[in-house]
């Protein structure tokens, strides 16, 4: 038996006219709203927390953030059961580039769509396993121990060069560039009792440093208070945040 203590917080921030983010809590689709839930998953039960945070002008990316996490949830409520690790990550590379043509397609279909695409960044448990799944740059810490741990790498042009001046630079997001694919771990056997995940857009960690997310995290701060001290730091960007804590029975 699993226990999950989950908080989530999305909001605008102060500068963006729109938000283009987009967040999944099992069957909850956020935007402009926070949740905080408890629930107890049996060892056949499964459970799915993702964000996604739109690219793309005019309502392009409120539109493909939308698109994706709605599609997402209907797909994860749909999985097949007794999968082992191999077939989850084949259907979900599927699924990825299904969505990727589907983006492109709308785009396609409509010029004010056109480029539009999403990052992707998600924690499931499937079955008894939990894997963390990746595309751009949205974020996935765990806090263990009083110390926070960025688990996922960003699909940036930062993270390839190493050069602050191109910060934010996406080169794998669903929708946009040739092709979109997930970095996929099964982590279930390196997670502990307490263990803390935290999944984050890029607009709570722009202002934000990793030092001050894991002192609010450590003084037991929730998703909304971590979103409105971003918004107080100058909140340049729509603001997502969700958390889950694990506690094993």
């Amino acid at each position: 038996m699993i226990t999950l203590e989950v908080s989530a917080s999305n909001c605008r921030g102060l500068v963006r006219e729109k938000n283009e983010d987009m967040m999944l809590v099992s069957s909850h689709v956020l935007r402009d709203e926070s949740m905080k839930t408890k629930m107890r998953l049996g060892r056949n039960e499964n459970c799915i927390f993702a964000v996604a945070d739109g690219l793309g002008g005019y309502n392009g990316g409120e539109v493909a953030s939308e698109v994706v996490i709605r599609n997402l949830a209907s797909f994860f409520h749909t999985l097949p059961k007794g999968m082992n690790t191999e077939e989850f990550r084949s259907l979900f590379d599927k699924w990825i580039r299904s969505m990727h043509r589907l983006l492109i397609s709308m785009g396609k279909e409509d010029a004010m769509l056109k480029g539009m695409g999403t990052t992707l960044v998600a924690l499931v448990i499937y079955e008894g396993h939990i894997y963390w799944l990746n595309c751009g740059d949205s974020r996935m810490y765990r806090l263990r121990s009083d110390y926070l741990t960025q688990l996922t790498k960003d699909h940036s042009l930062e993270s390839i060069t190493g050069m602050k001046s191109h910060a934010h630079i996406v080169v794998n997001c669903i929708g946009a560039g040739e092709e979109s694919y997930f970095d996929i771990f099964d982590c279930t056997d390196y997670v502990y009792d307490n263990d803390l995940f935290m999944l984050c857009s890029d607009g709570l960690t722009q202002m934000l440093s990793d030092e001050n997310i894991e002192r609010l995290l450590v003084d037991s701060a929730d998703s909304e208070q971590l979103t409105d001290e971003a918004c107080r730091a100058g909140g340049v960007d729509n603001i997502s945040a969700c958390l889950v804590h694990f506690m094993f029975n």
